[in-house]
């Protein structure tokens, strides 16, 4: 039969000596963590439509440049003109991008909301931005792929 008055405490001096105090570590805050948690503060001020919105227009922006980028191993101010078609395809895309969360039924099926100057205004930087540092990128491995 077992003893249900627990262990006593002679058995508790010798466990604790044995195995420590029943605690768990304090958590170590690493620096990646700490940021992750300064920052997806920041999400919370949107609400989720105006957060999926700037997202839709970010993601597309930023694939139109990258098509734009990785059509040539070129720096892209050296590549040359794309096709007539690819301009106007792209040009056509980004219209259409922009336009749907202004059109008041594309922007209800789709739950977008018109966003703001501010908005398109950090969407244009961070996606120049992208575009930069993904030609950066591309010149080194232009120059690793073209050696012999």
């Amino acid at each position: 039969m077992r003893d249900l008055d627990g262990l006593s405490s002679t058995e508790v001096a010798e466990r604790l000596a044995r195995y420590g105090p029943n605690a768990l570590p304090e958590p170590r805050h690493r620096l990646l963590r700490l940021v992750a948690r300064q920052f997806s503060g920041i999400f919370n001020l949107f609400s989720p439509e105006v957060l999926q919105t700037n997202w839709f227009i970010a993601s597309v922006i930023t694939e139109l440049l990258l098509l734009a980028s990785i059509r040539s191993m070129l720096p892209i101010e050296k590549a040359g003109r794309p096709a007539p078609l690819i301009v106007g395809l792209s040009a056509a895309a980004f219209v259409l991008t922009l336009a749907l969360p202004m059109i008041p039924w594309t922007a209800a099926f789709f739950e977008f909301v018109r966003p703001t100057p501010a908005h398109l205004a950090l969407i244009v930087a961070l996606a120049t931005l992208y575009l930069v540092i993904s030609e950066l990128a591309k010149r080194p491995l232009a120059r690793f792929l073209s050696r012999p």
